[in-house]
């Protein structure tokens, strides 16, 4: 199999935990034939970078930033995501969900991925 993951530790919120599962589940599908390494450490801390994901592909390396919203969420690079009805989205520890992503990036640039 060409999928490793990597679980620090628990999720505290149980959307958290059914996204991991979920992200689990895909990437162990996608990969079961797939000759390509993927590596997902999950629920990795460090220093004050709180990180639900880091996905390493072949071709990429990605943070992923589990949220619990649905509908339509515009986002912008400087203040609140919203949803269409105006619900401003958390960006956990951070102020906004930018602030967020921009402060966990990895080396090379980040993409936000929504499962």
């Amino acid at each position: 199999m060409a999928l490793l993951v990597y679980k620090f530790s628990d999720y505290e919120h149980t959307a958290e935990r059914e996204q991991y599962r979920a992200i689990c589940k895909q990437l162990k599908s996608l990969y079961a034939e797939n000759e390509g390494l993927c590596i997902f450490i999950a629920n990795y801390n460090i220093y004050d970078c709180e990180l639900d994901g880091i996905l390493i592909k072949n071709d990429a390396i990605m943070c992923v930033e589990f949220k619990n919203y649905g509908g339509t969420v515009i986002a912008v690079d400087n203040g609140n995501w919203k949803l269409s009805d105006g619900t401003i989205i958390k960006g956990g520890s951070r102020k906004s969900v930018y602030q967020q992503a921009n402060i966990n990036q990895p080396v090379g640039g980040i993409k936000l991925v929504h499962i």
